[in-house]
């Protein structure tokens, strides 16, 4: 790729009352992608209520009032149009993907969807019935507990960040909270983000989006306050499931949020550490030491609200103590050392790579400039970053890789057999033990 190469342009309009219009008109696609997000999503659900805003979201997606849920489905699919709505994080989404020539129909569409929702009582019982079988599925492979387990022992359950949804959260679940945390989500009282792109020019996709925003109702309180971190007094949990062989593990500790300053480097650090696969010191490590290919990898999100930085990995249960050695020496080995300029060499080739390969269409192209807004970075500043990822020096990604580290005191989450794993962690500190079934909302308590 050539230095004057750049990434996909997107145009930026801050309307008056704070709204903000995101455009990337792409002419050689026949396509139109359009999204509305408003604040609040998963941060506005009530402590006790997990999983409340994912069907509140489910109900917004039946249709507009006045129109059955089996029509609006006909109609969808007669454009071959894609209506939905999601809650994330900390915003809620309705978006919608069309033909640019039924655009006309499929706008309309969405502005029904955003300006009066319908909210059926009638599908209700079907969408709760659907979210438990996931929730069930979800529940039962340790993989995806352990993610649920680090994230909650370290910000504390009923945080925006670690806040799952299950089975019985679902079964409890009433129509009218859920239309009430619905009606409020696509509302004008706060900022609003809108994105448009693919066959249309900037000019007549703003407007679109203008005719959008002026048919939603005003008022709606957004998301709330996020509330303090609340990480476990034990730093250890062992979630006892004796029918295992494996022991399932995750290492975490406080994270970054999205828009840090040090945000390039920590992210080639990140790949250095854990998350470039092969390519990373851990993956090494553990296959030299190990004598094997466990699986390995580190995370960091940047969210705009709290997030842990976690490395997870799986072992023989009899191994638990071992691979967790090899792992806290690879650790201790980043922090004293550092990185070698191959790694970093790597690091920067494969970020400066990925990211053009993923921005490959409209959606893809909107999607990244509305997190970088919404995490207060203009779209100068994303291509500096994406530029920066070559220029990053060896003693920056150094820095960053103790910043993550820290004093290498990572909380442990573990699922396996409580029996075999205890004595084999017991120089770690107060350890606390509990059901593999046992649901997030009766998790060991944070701290005070």
């Amino acid at each position: 790729m050539s230095g004057t190469a750049t990434l996909p342009r997107v145009e930026v309009s801050t309307e008056d009352d704070g709204s903000v219009l995101i455009c990337h008109s792409r002419r050689d696609v026949p396509l139109v992608f359009m999204e509305i997000q408003t604040p609040g999503g998963r941060s506005s659900e009530p402590p006790a209520q997990p999983g409340l805003a994912g069907l509140a979201a489910d109900l917004l997606a039946e249709g507009p009032q006045g129109t059955a849920p089996e029509a609006w489905r006909r109609k969808t699919e007669g454009l071959a149009a894609e209506i939905t709505c999601a809650a994330r994080y900390d915003h809620w989404a309705a978006r919608c993907e069309c033909l640019s020539e039924y655009l006309d129909a499929a706008c309309d569409m969405l502005k029904q969807l955003v300006a009066r929702p319908g909210l059926p009582r009638s599908e209700f019982k079907r969408l709760v019935k659907a979210r438990r079988a996931s929730a069930r599925e979800n529940w039962a492979q340790p993989m995806s507990v352990i993610r649920h387990l680090v994230a909650v022992q370290n910000l504390g359950f009923g945080h925006p960040g670690a806040h799952p949804a299950f089975e019985r959260a679902y079964r409890r679940a009433a129509y009218g909270p859920a239309c009430e945390l619905a009606t409020g989500a696509f509302t004008r009282g706060a900022p609003v983000y809108a994105l448009i792109g693919g066959d249309i020019g900037s000019e007549a996709g703003f407007a679109r989006l203008r005719e959008i925003l002026a048919a939603m109702p005003a008022g709606g309180a957004g998301a709330a306050s996020e509330p303090p971190v609340a990480p476990s007094v034990a730093p250890v949990w062992i979630c006892n499931n004796a029918k295992v062989d494996q022991a399932f593990f995750a290492l975490g500790r406080q994270g970054v949020r999205a828009g840090d300053a040090g945000r390039v480097a920590l992210r080639l650090a990140n790949y250095v550490i854990g998350a470039g696969g092969f390519d990373s010191r851990l993956m090494d490590r553990v296959r030299e030491e190990a004598g094997g290919t466990y699986g390995i990898s580190s995370r960091l999100d940047e969210k705009r609200v709290a997030s842990p930085f976690t490395i997870n990995s799986y072992t023989r249960v009899d191994r638990l103590r071992e691979m967790l050695g090899i792992v806290e020496r690879s650790l201790r080995e980043v922090c004293t050392e550092g990185v070698t300029q191959e790694e970093l060499e790597s690091a920067r080739g494969n970020r400066y790579g990925t990211l053009p390969l993923r921005l490959t269409s409209p959606r893809a192209v909107l999607s990244r400039a509305a997190e970088g807004l919404r995490a207060g970075l203009s779209p100068a500043e994303l291509e500096s970053d994406w530029r920066a990822y070559r220029e990053t020096s060896q003693e920056a990604v150094n820095a960053a890789a103790r910043r993550l580290l820290g004093d290498l005191r990572f909380r442990l989450a573990v699922i396996g057999p409580a029996d075999a794993v205890r004595d084999q962690l017991r120089d770690r500190g107060d350890c606390e033990v509990f059901g593999f079934g046992l649901d997030p909302d009766r998790w060991p308590r944070e701290s005070p």
